[in-house]
């Protein structure tokens, strides 16, 4: 096994400090995942499949290589103690919910900047603001309809993305990851890596 791309995090401080350090886009996109309704939970053998055929569309999109599922299964029966699979999946309650509360608190908003328009001159910058809420709500309105369909296809829930993380001395290493394409917007790859570097404090690992 050889990494395409290496970078190494010491753990030398605890996590929220070293959490603190990351970028603010980083840090946003991790609380947005959960938000959104992202969850995570580690894998089993019977998640092979479904790991092998995210890496394996993944790899087509990026351009790198993909492991067959036969692979996996023979290093996961040699390897399994030494391995995680980190599986992200969406929950579609709290994604429709998140979606419907973001409809509704821009709809407040709209009443508001109305409002205003009622009582105050109208200028540019409520004429702006106006234009900008009315996209918004069309495009929050989309998100609820997409989040229903969601939740009628995928009652239990979907899993999205996935993370294989392997343990080697005194580091907790990220081997492969991948995403489903038309989830891509959710984010899910900043979930899984928190997962992993919480679990690699957890072990006690130095990196």
């Amino acid at each position: 096994m050889q990494a395409r791309w290496c970078y190494r995090m010491e753990l030398d401080q605890d996590y929220e400090e070293k959490k603190s350090k990351f970028s603010k886009s980083t840090r946003k996109n991790i609380e947005s995942c959960i938000k959104k309704g992202l969850m995570v939970r580690e894998g089993t053998i019977d998640d092979l499949d479904t790991m092998t055929e995210i890496f394996d569309l993944t790899s087509k999109r990026k351009d790198f290589f993909s492991r067959s599922l036969s692979y996996y299964q023979k290093m996961y029966k040699n390897m399994h103690n030494l391995m995680t699979i980190y599986i992200a999946y969406l929950d579609p309650d709290v994604y429709l919910e998140h979606s419907k509360n973001l409809l509704e608190q821009e709809l407040a908003n709209h009443k508001i900047i109305e409002d205003k328009m009622n009582k105050d001159k109208v200028g540019a910058k409520l004429l702006n603001q106006l234009d900008t809420s009315d996209k918004l709500i069309e495009k929050y309105k989309k998100e609820v309809d997409k989040a229903t369909m969601f939740k009628k296809d995928n009652p239990n829930g979907k899993d999205i993305g996935c993370l294989l993380s392997i343990r080697s001395g005194n580091e907790y290493l990220t081997l492969s990851s991948g995403v489903l394409e038309e989830y891509k917007s959710f984010t899910p790859k900043y979930l899984m890596y928190e997962h992993h570097i919480k679990e690699a404090y957890k072990e006690g690992f130095k990196y």
